[in-house]
């Protein structure tokens, strides 16, 4: 019995382990399958897609104005007391000059109707119906534009996180070389051939760069899960980057040297700025519409059933029926200068739309220029920062091999060290900035 219950709970655990294992996804992206992922799975493009369906029903709702519109209803009231009217008595056979009180009614009344309506001409519904999928293209549009965001954001995020690994990177290698340092001046230390202070200090050094290290390793922690937010990714999940940073720089290099047509009208923000003079075009006509007539017919069929006792389910009831056919029409006449004041304002929003398009598009042709002058200075910048950190590595070694001839001290070594070490911060920092511009004109192209 012992036996069969110790498997039992094995199986228990076994199964538990592995549902804690398919729990955790792994994740592997290049720069532009994280994009793709993101568009289809982060918060914002979901959102964004979410208003593209609720404007859909919008549109679909508006329509449903011109429909025929069927309505039904049934009415019933119980007649505690009755009303009391007075008539004179002698329609009844009384004395003249005198009143007779009379109850008319029953205990109890329903009513039972439909009606339906149809609008048959109205401008406000013709010019508001357009409006609808005029607005349904913007919310497109805008969808678009948050796709494009959605890009950058995890352009940057990417960029940030593979730049954490180089950084940490480059910071381990660093380590090894001091602690291997470190190793050789402590023989030396103990063949008496240099100063425990010599020592002393390379131990200081290599500490000094696991704290660094350190930092390194949470920023990797840090920026993968930034990155795993913008994606939409679960954060218990873990994600790998194929891409390393000297694979994205020569892309953005090939990419951005000298390479696109730039048209401002298919930039989406541009879209965007367009859709909306067409919003505000479309107002002022359905401000003028309100002009115009309009035109509805409607019926209606009811029934009427009075009796003493509730026996509207029994088919002993009496119903009177009435129905009645009809159309109406509303003609404005005078608003006290409403209508045109209303229309002067749409003009007037329409004319401040069309003026920030045009703002818009010289807006972009700026920053376009001014994102090339940015890209094309951060590539400079990097470019010498790698070479100045090739350069503080000789400088380190040499430093370091003069110092185990005796030709150098130990604090010299330390600060051709900590040349190394701002110089590689350096060029993290130029990297960074390199990505930022690329992030910036991609933005423009919609890349």
């Amino acid at each position: 019995m012992k036996y069969k219950q110790g498997i039992y709970i094995l199986i228990l655990l076994i199964g538990f382990t592995s549902t804690q294992v398919r729990g955790q996804e792994v994740h592997e992206f290049t720069l532009s399958e994280a994009q793709v992922y993101a568009i289809e799975n982060s918060y914002k493009a979901r959102v964004a897609q979410y208003d593209v369906q609720e404007s859909e029903y919008q549109v679909k709702e508006t329509m449903a104005i011109g429909f025929p519109q069927l309505n039904g209803t049934i009415d019933y009231a119980y007649n505690i007391a009755l009303p009391v009217q007075l008539l004179p008595a002698e329609f009844v056979g009384g004395q003249p000059g005198e009143f007779a009180e009379i109850q008319f009614g029953t205990k109890n009344t329903m009513a039972a109707g439909a009606s339906l309506s149809q609008l048959i001409f109205d401008g406000t519904y013709i010019i508001g119906l357009k409006g609808a999928k005029i607005y349904n293209a913007l919310v497109a549009q805008q969808k678009g534009a948050t796709d494009f965001e959605v890009k950058k954001n995890t352009s940057d995020a990417y960029y940030v996180a593979v730049v954490a690994v180089e950084n940490h990177k480059m910071l381990i290698d660093n380590l090894k070389e001091i602690d291997k340092q470190l190793f050789q001046t402590t023989k030396l230390y103990e063949n008496g051939l240099v100063d425990e202070q010599n020592v002393d200090q390379l131990k200081l050094n290599s500490g000094k760069v696991k704290i660094e290290v350190e930092n390194a390793q949470r920023q990797i922690v840090i920026s993968r899960n930034m990155l795993k937010f913008q994606m939409g990714i679960v954060l218990s999940d873990s994600i790998s980057l194929t891409d390393n940073i000297q694979e994205l720089i020569d892309n953005a290099t090939l990419e951005i040297a000298g390479r696109y047509v730039y048209d401002v009208s298919q930039n989406i923000q541009f879209k965007v700025a367009d859709a909306w003079v067409d919003i505000r075009e479309t107002q002022v006509r359905l401000e003028k519409s309100k002009y115009l007539p309009s035109l509805s017919a409607m019926l209606n069929v009811s029934g009427t059933s009075y009796d003493e006792s509730f026996n509207y389910f029994t088919g002993t009831s009496n119903w009177y029926g009435a129905s009645f056919l009809g159309v109406n029409m509303k003609i404005p006449i005078f608003s006290g200068m409403g209508r045109h004041n209303s229309v002067q304002r749409a003009k007037v929003n329409s004319l401040i739309m069309q003026v920030q398009r045009e703002q818009m598009k010289e807006s972009l042709n700026l920053q376009l220029l001014s994102s090339n002058a940015n890209f094309n200075q951060a590539l400079a910048a990097f470019n010498i920062s790698k070479e100045n950190v090739e350069l503080a590595k000789r400088i380190r070694d040499k430093t370091y091999r003069k110092f185990q001839e005796g030709m150098s001290t130990s604090f010299e070594v330390t600060q051709a060290e900590s040349q190394l070490i701002s110089d590689q911060f350096n060029l993290v920092g130029a990297a960074l900035k390199l990505f930022e511009a690329k992030t910036q004109i991609d933005q423009i192209l919609n890349n």
